[in-house]
Protein backbone atom coordinates (compact mmCIF):
# COMPACT_ATOMS: atom_id res chain seq x y z
CA UNK A 1 0.00 0.00 0.00
CA UNK A 2 1.28 3.32 -0.46
CA UNK A 3 1.99 6.10 2.26
CA UNK A 4 -0.92 7.98 1.82
CA UNK A 5 -3.24 4.75 2.08
CA UNK A 6 -1.30 3.94 5.15
CA UNK A 7 -2.17 7.07 6.72
CA UNK A 8 -5.90 7.07 5.79
CA UNK A 9 -5.72 3.38 7.26
CA UNK A 10 -4.39 5.45 10.68
CA UNK A 11 -6.87 7.58 11.00
CA UNK A 12 -9.60 5.68 10.59
CA UNK A 13 -8.19 3.67 13.26
CA UNK A 14 -7.68 6.55 15.50
CA UNK A 15 -11.45 7.89 14.56
CA UNK A 16 -12.73 4.47 15.36
CA UNK A 17 -14.20 4.03 11.91
CA UNK A 18 -15.04 0.20 11.10
CA UNK A 19 -13.59 -1.42 8.13
CA UNK A 20 -14.44 -4.13 5.83
CA UNK A 21 -11.23 -5.64 3.79
CA UNK A 22 -12.78 -7.60 0.63
CA UNK A 23 -10.75 -9.33 -2.19
CA UNK A 24 -10.58 -12.51 -3.65
CA UNK A 25 -9.29 -15.84 -2.98
CA UNK A 26 -5.58 -15.44 -2.04
CA UNK A 27 -5.56 -11.23 -2.24
CA UNK A 28 -4.09 -11.24 1.42
CA UNK A 29 -7.26 -9.90 2.90
CA UNK A 30 -6.83 -11.46 6.70
CA UNK A 31 -3.10 -10.02 6.14
CA UNK A 32 -3.83 -6.58 5.62
CA UNK A 33 -6.48 -7.22 8.54
CA UNK A 34 -3.86 -8.18 10.78
CA UNK A 35 -1.37 -5.53 10.19
CA UNK A 36 -4.47 -3.22 10.67
CA UNK A 37 -5.19 -4.70 13.68
CA UNK A 38 -1.50 -4.37 14.82
CA UNK A 39 -1.90 -0.60 14.22
CA UNK A 40 -4.42 -0.64 17.08
CA UNK A 41 -3.08 1.37 20.08
CA UNK A 42 -1.77 -1.16 22.59
CA UNK A 43 -3.87 -0.03 24.89
CA UNK A 44 -7.02 -0.60 23.35
CA UNK A 45 -8.40 -4.02 23.52
CA UNK A 46 -9.24 -5.99 20.45
CA UNK A 47 -11.60 -9.16 20.49
CA UNK A 48 -10.98 -11.75 17.83
CA UNK A 49 -14.20 -14.23 16.81
CA UNK A 50 -13.73 -16.03 14.08
CA UNK A 51 -14.86 -19.79 12.52
CA UNK A 52 -11.48 -20.87 12.18
CA UNK A 53 -8.70 -19.61 13.73
CA UNK A 54 -7.02 -17.25 10.81
CA UNK A 55 -5.83 -14.17 12.20
CA UNK A 56 -2.08 -14.11 12.86
CA UNK A 57 -1.57 -10.58 14.73
CA UNK A 58 0.61 -9.56 17.39
CA UNK A 59 -1.78 -7.09 19.63
CA UNK A 60 -0.95 -6.81 23.52
CA UNK A 61 -4.72 -6.87 24.61
CA UNK A 62 -6.33 -9.49 22.33
CA UNK A 63 -8.68 -12.02 23.41
CA UNK A 64 -9.09 -14.83 21.37
CA UNK A 65 -13.06 -16.71 20.41
CA UNK A 66 -12.98 -19.75 17.97
CA UNK A 67 -16.15 -20.80 17.60
CA UNK A 68 -16.55 -24.86 17.64
CA UNK A 69 -19.67 -26.79 16.86
CA UNK A 70 -18.25 -29.73 18.75
CA UNK A 71 -18.60 -27.58 21.79
CA UNK A 72 -21.57 -25.38 20.89
CA UNK A 73 -19.63 -22.61 20.46
CA UNK A 74 -21.15 -21.17 17.27
CA UNK A 75 -20.27 -17.82 15.29
CA UNK A 76 -22.97 -15.60 16.92
CA UNK A 77 -22.97 -16.55 20.45
CA UNK A 78 -19.43 -15.61 20.35
CA UNK A 79 -19.98 -12.90 18.68
CA UNK A 80 -22.42 -11.55 21.54
CA UNK A 81 -19.84 -12.95 24.05
CA UNK A 82 -17.17 -11.35 22.34
CA UNK A 83 -19.36 -7.43 22.52
CA UNK A 84 -20.04 -8.29 26.69
CA UNK A 85 -15.80 -7.77 26.88
CA UNK A 86 -15.77 -4.47 26.33
CA UNK A 87 -13.55 -4.66 23.54
CA UNK A 88 -12.25 -1.49 21.86
CA UNK A 89 -12.08 -3.53 18.90
CA UNK A 90 -14.45 -6.06 17.74
CA UNK A 91 -12.38 -8.06 14.53
CA UNK A 92 -14.32 -10.60 13.31
CA UNK A 93 -13.03 -13.49 10.69
CA UNK A 94 -14.23 -14.00 7.67
CA UNK A 95 -17.56 -13.56 7.21
CA UNK A 96 -19.32 -16.70 5.38
CA UNK A 97 -23.19 -16.65 6.25
CA UNK A 98 -25.92 -15.62 8.98
CA UNK A 99 -23.23 -14.68 11.16
CA UNK A 100 -23.05 -11.39 8.79
CA UNK A 101 -26.29 -9.74 10.31
CA UNK A 102 -24.88 -10.05 14.00
CA UNK A 103 -21.74 -8.55 13.18
CA UNK A 104 -23.36 -5.48 11.32
CA UNK A 105 -25.58 -5.29 14.19
CA UNK A 106 -23.25 -5.14 16.78
CA UNK A 107 -20.98 -2.84 14.82
CA UNK A 108 -23.97 -0.56 13.88
CA UNK A 109 -24.80 -0.72 17.88
CA UNK A 110 -21.18 1.16 18.61
CA UNK A 111 -18.57 -1.18 18.33
CA UNK A 112 -15.55 -0.49 16.30
CA UNK A 113 -15.14 -3.36 13.92
CA UNK A 114 -12.44 -5.15 11.50
CA UNK A 115 -13.71 -8.14 9.21
CA UNK A 116 -12.95 -9.69 5.97
CA UNK A 117 -15.33 -10.65 3.11
CA UNK A 118 -14.62 -12.83 -0.39
CA UNK A 119 -15.43 -10.52 -3.18
CA UNK A 120 -14.70 -9.16 -6.68
CA UNK A 121 -14.97 -5.26 -6.24
CA UNK A 122 -16.00 -3.26 -3.71
CA UNK A 123 -19.84 -3.18 -5.06
CA UNK A 124 -19.82 -6.83 -5.01
CA UNK A 125 -18.58 -6.99 -0.82
CA UNK A 126 -21.59 -5.53 -0.31
CA UNK A 127 -23.66 -6.86 -2.14
CA UNK A 128 -22.37 -10.27 -1.01
CA UNK A 129 -22.68 -9.26 2.94
CA UNK A 130 -26.43 -8.05 2.09
CA UNK A 131 -27.01 -11.72 0.98
CA UNK A 132 -25.06 -12.99 3.89
CA UNK A 133 -27.48 -10.64 6.01
CA UNK A 134 -30.36 -12.50 4.81
CA UNK A 135 -29.50 -15.64 5.46
CA UNK A 136 -30.04 -14.77 8.96
CA UNK A 137 -33.93 -14.73 8.11
CA UNK A 138 -34.72 -11.97 10.69
CA UNK A 139 -37.46 -10.92 8.57
CA UNK A 140 -36.16 -7.98 7.70
CA UNK A 141 -36.33 -6.31 3.64
CA UNK A 142 -33.60 -5.51 1.44
CA UNK A 143 -33.67 -1.86 2.68
CA UNK A 144 -33.60 -2.38 5.85
CA UNK A 145 -30.48 -4.39 5.50
CA UNK A 146 -28.68 -2.06 3.38
CA UNK A 147 -29.40 0.53 6.09
CA UNK A 148 -27.80 -1.23 8.34
CA UNK A 149 -24.64 -2.02 6.72
CA UNK A 150 -24.30 1.73 5.89
CA UNK A 151 -24.68 2.59 9.13
CA UNK A 152 -22.33 0.10 10.65
CA UNK A 153 -19.40 0.60 7.98
CA UNK A 154 -17.36 3.61 6.61
CA UNK A 155 -14.57 2.07 4.63
CA UNK A 156 -14.14 -0.91 2.64
CA UNK A 157 -10.43 -1.85 1.56
CA UNK A 158 -10.57 -4.10 -1.52
CA UNK A 159 -7.10 -5.90 -1.69
CA UNK A 160 -5.80 -8.61 -4.98
CA UNK A 161 -3.40 -10.76 -6.47
CA UNK A 162 -1.99 -9.12 -9.57
CA UNK A 163 -0.61 -11.08 -12.27
CA UNK A 164 2.14 -11.66 -13.52
CA UNK A 165 4.36 -11.53 -10.32
CA UNK A 166 1.30 -12.46 -8.08
CA UNK A 167 1.97 -9.34 -5.81
CA UNK A 168 -0.81 -8.13 -3.11
CA UNK A 169 -1.98 -4.79 -3.34
CA UNK A 170 -4.64 -2.74 -1.88
CA UNK A 171 -5.90 -1.58 -5.01
CA UNK A 172 -9.14 1.10 -3.86
CA UNK A 173 -10.29 1.98 -0.96
CA UNK A 174 -13.56 3.48 -0.76
CA UNK A 175 -16.05 5.25 1.70
CA UNK A 176 -19.83 4.26 2.21
CA UNK A 177 -21.42 7.56 2.79
CA UNK A 178 -25.03 6.18 3.22
CA UNK A 179 -27.80 5.43 0.71
CA UNK A 180 -29.19 7.29 -1.62
CA UNK A 181 -32.17 6.24 -3.26
CA UNK A 182 -31.95 2.26 -1.75
CA UNK A 183 -28.07 2.96 -3.17
CA UNK A 184 -24.61 2.90 -1.66
CA UNK A 185 -23.47 6.16 -2.26
CA UNK A 186 -19.49 5.40 -2.37
CA UNK A 187 -16.62 7.42 -2.14
CA UNK A 188 -13.43 6.55 -3.59
CA UNK A 189 -10.51 7.60 -1.34
CA UNK A 190 -7.69 5.71 -2.95
CA UNK A 191 -6.88 3.55 -6.05
CA UNK A 192 -4.05 2.12 -6.77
Amino acid sequence: LTPEMHKLIQSALKAHVSILVAGGTASGKTTVANRIIELIPPDERVVAVEQTHEFQFDHPRAIFLEADAALGAKMNDLLTAGSKLRPDWLAVGELLGSEAMRTMQLIANGHSGITTIHATSVENALTRLEAMCLMANLGLGLDDIRQLIASALRLVLYQECLEPNRRRKITQISEIRGLENGRYMLQPLARY
